[in-house]
C-alpha cells in the first residue's frame, strides 16, 4: 500500500499498486487514479527519500552508509545527490574522527603501560632500598667485631692431685642488641712466637636456657669466670706455663666463633 491525503477529507488514503484506485478509510471515497493525476514511481521515490533522510539523521557510520545507498538509487530526485555528497562526506569525518580517537586511545594505552611500568619499577627500587637498608641496620646491630673479649686476670690453686687455673674473661658489648651467648678461642705463644695452645671457652647459653644465659644488654659489659684443670703430675705446656708465670711472657689473642643475641640472630665463624 501507498498512503496518501484523501482529497475530501484530509484522512489518509490508501492506494493499491495493482487496482490503480484509492480508498479513504474515514469517509469511504474511492478515487480512481490516473496517470496524469500520480506518478507511482514518484510516489515510491518520495518514500524512499524520506527513509534516507531519516537514516542520514541517525548520523553513524552505518546508517550513514546505508542513506547514502537509497540517495544514489534516486539520483536527480529533489537534492538526492547533495544528499548523498553529504552523507559521504559526514562518512569521511567520522572515520577520520574514528582513526584519531584509535590513534589517541593507543597513545594513552601506551602512555598508561609505560606509566605502570614506571610505578612497577619505582616499588621495586623502594623494595630494593628498603631491604638493603634493613639489611644494613641489622649488620650494624648484630656486628661480631662490636663485641670486646679479654683475659682480665688469672689466679691457680692446686690439691695433691689437680692443679686449677681460673681465669676472668671481660666482655664488652657493643653492639645494639643483648647477647645470650658467647663462644670464644683463646690463642697463647710464647715470646718467639711459637704457638703454645688454644683453649676455647662458652658463656652464657646457646638455647637461652634462665639462669645460665648471660643476658649482655647492649653496650655493657660482663665479667665471666672459666677454669682449667689438670694432673699435678701431668701438666700440659701451656698449663704449666700459664700455672706458673700468668700470662707474663705470653703473648694472647681472642676469636670469637659464635655468638647468638637474645633476638635470636646468630654468627658463626
Amino acid at each position: 500500500m501507498i498512503r496518501l491525503s484523501c482529497p475530501n477529507c484530509g484522512s489518509n488514503l490508501e492506494i493499491r499498486n495493482d487496482l490503480r484506485k484509492g480508498y479513504c478509510e474515514f469517509c469511504g471515497s474511492i478515487f480512481a487514479l490516473q496517470d496524469d493525476e500520480i506518478s507511482l514511481k514518484e510516489i515510491e521515490k518520495e518514500e524512499v527519500y524520506e527513509k534516507a533522510c531519516q537514516l542520514m539523521a541517525v548520523g553513524s557510520l552505518h546508517f550513514l552508509g546505508e542513506a547514502e545507498k537509497l540517495f544514489q538509487t534516486i539520483s536527480g530526485w529533489k537534492d538526492a545527490d547533495s544528499k548523498a555528497e553529504q552523507c559521504q562526506a559526514m562518512i569521511s569525518k567520522l572515520e577520520k574522527l574514528l582513526l584519531e580517537t584509535t590513534e589517541a586511545n593507543r597513545i594513552a594505552d601506551r602512555a598508561r603501560r609505560r606509566k605502570k611500568k614506571f610505578i612497577a619499577l619505582v616499588l621495586v627500587a623502594s623494595l630494593v632500598v628498603i631491604i638493603v637498608s634493613w639489611v644494613s641496620i641489622k649488620a650494624s646491630i648484630h656486628n661480631n667485631k662490636d663485641v670486646e673479649v679479654l683475659i682480665q686476670s688469672v689466679s691457680t690453686k692446686a690439691d695433691d692431685y689437680s692443679a686449677f687455673i681460673y681465669m676472668d674473661f671481660i666482655i664488652k658489648n657493643n653492639t645494639g642488641a643483648s647477647i645470650d651467648y658467647i663462644k670464644v678461642t683463646t690463642r697463647f705463644r710464647d715470646g718467639n712466637g711459637k704457638n703454645m695452645g688454644t683453649i676455647t671457652s662458652d658463656f652464657g647459653s646457646i638455647y637461652g636456657y634462665t639462669g645460665s644465659s648471660m643476658s649482655l644488654k647492649s653496650h655493657e659489659s660482663t665479667i665471666e669466670e672459666t677454669y682449667l684443670s689438670e694432673s699435678v703430675q701431668s701438666m700440659s705446656t701451656l698449663f704449666a706455663a700459664v700455672y706458673q708465670n700468668g700470662l707474663d711472657g705470653l703473648s694472647v689473642s681472642y676469636e670469637i666463633v659464635q655468638i647468638k643475641w637474645t633476638d635470636g640472630t646468630t654468627y658463626t665463624r
